[in-house]
């Protein structure tokens, strides 16, 4: 009877042992794992459409994997990323993740009056400040591109009212209400909203002269508009080197010589990159591709990844043949330790594509082009 009791104590022991570890492995450990298996579980299967779809179906509460398959989606479609997004709201209607991938690749889509609504419906979910500035931006493009100037208006004003909206979040809207009340020719009026674009930084000036690049019928109303800026702000340094594009665009290269040489000075380094890159492409447009090569070297020895530098070399190699393809391939593969992932891979499309060449003009049997380039490829990748 003695020896008994303590086998029925150890029994007991046991099995609230093994309750306690069950309830461990339900509410702690096992919600963990369940994420970092699903994670794993998606690495294996994302480029299978059918596969992925199972892999949500048995784990529809991980909201990473609605989100992460929408990606993946919209790489060949947006109606598909949307129909994914839209599934995943139904299991997870209130995840700020889903509701403004909803709403982004509705207005890709230009199902602008969609897109609107679902940021308003956001918006009155009282949703945080950093996610209120993303649907007030999104809901301006969207009235922007629907024609509603005057309600973007209000909306830049809401923006420019959030606590701790970033500045630059404001420069780039008030400049792109700018942008369309003077293809309205409502110019006093854009006049007024880049100057308060200027007054909240430079990011306002880039988001005129990309949407010009994107969309040519606003080409000539961004460049007027920052002309009449320019008389009331003539050393504003981005709106001079910005006149340097506009000069170039138009041939006017003597005049772009110019107006780099009356740049004031000293200007913000943030623009050193870019002006190198201009100084240089003026050099090649007018034949002197030796003097513009040696100002893209110099700038790409002392940062390798530079864009605008980097963007001017492909020009060049891939319109005038310079410089070599050895020099090429040296210059991207200096670069490609230092970049994206995104950026890295197009790269990589220039190296098969020098390589190519390479294997057609001197065969298969030759040795690489240098030990730097053979060097510079073994470094691991910067984010890998």
């Amino acid at each position: 009877m003695a020896t008994a009791r303590p086998a029925a104590a150890r029994a007991h022991g046991q099995r609230a042992l093994l309750i306690a570890l069950l309830a461990a492995l339900t509410l702690g450990c096992g919600g963990a794992s369940r994420m970092e298996f699903a994670r794993r579980d998606f690495v294996a299967v994302y480029k299978d459409p059918e596969a992925l779809e199972r892999l949500r179906g048995a784990e529809p509460r991980v909201v990473m994997l609605w989100t992460e398959s929408a990606r993946v989606a919209s790489i060949e479609s947006t109606d598909a990323a949307l129909a994914v997004v839209r599934d995943g709201l139904g299991f997870h209607p209130a995840d700020p993740g889903l509701q403004m991938a909803q709403i982004e690749l509705l207005e890709k889509l230009k199902q602008h009056e969609e897109s609107l609504s679902a940021a308003r419906e956001t918006l009155g979910r009282l949703p945080p400040q950093t996610m209120r500035v993303a649907l007030l931006h999104s809901q301006l493009r969207n009235l922007l591109a629907l024609g509603r100037v005057d309600e973007a208006w209000v909306t830049a004003h809401r923006l420019a009212g959030v606590f701790n909206s970033p500045v630059g979040a404001q420069a780039d809207a008030w400049a792109r209400v700018a942008l369309e009340l003077a293809l309205l020719g409502r110019l006093e009026d854009a006049d007024e909203c880049l100057d308060r674009s200027l007054a909240r930084g430079p990011n306002g000036i880039g988001s005129m002269m990309a949407l010009g690049v994107q969309q040519p019928e606003t080409r000539a109303a961004s460049r007027t508009l920052r002309e009449r800026a320019l008389e009331h702000h003539p050393r504003h340094p981005d709106l001079r080197l910005t006149q340097v594009v506009d000069l170039m665009e138009s041939e006017r290269y003597p005049e772009a010589e110019a107006a780099i040489d009356t740049l004031p000075a000293p200007l913000p380094s943030r623009l050193s990159s870019d002006l190198a890159a201009l100084h240089a492409r003026l050099h090649i447009v007018q034949g002197r591709v030796e003097q513009g090569l040696e100002l893209l070297f110099a700038r790409l020895d002392d940062e390798p990844a530079d864009r605008p530098a980097l963007a001017v070399l492909e020009q060049t190699w891939a319109t005038l043949g310079q410089p070599p393809d050895v020099v090429m391939e040296y210059r991207l593969r200096q670069a490609r330790p230092r970049i994206g992932r995104s950026e890295r891979q197009r790269l990589d499309r220039l190296l098969a594509a020098i390589a190519e060449r390479r294997a057609g003009r001197m065969g298969p049997a030759n040795e690489p082009a240098s030990d730097v380039s053979a060097e510079t490829d073994a470094q691991p990748a910067a984010d890998s």
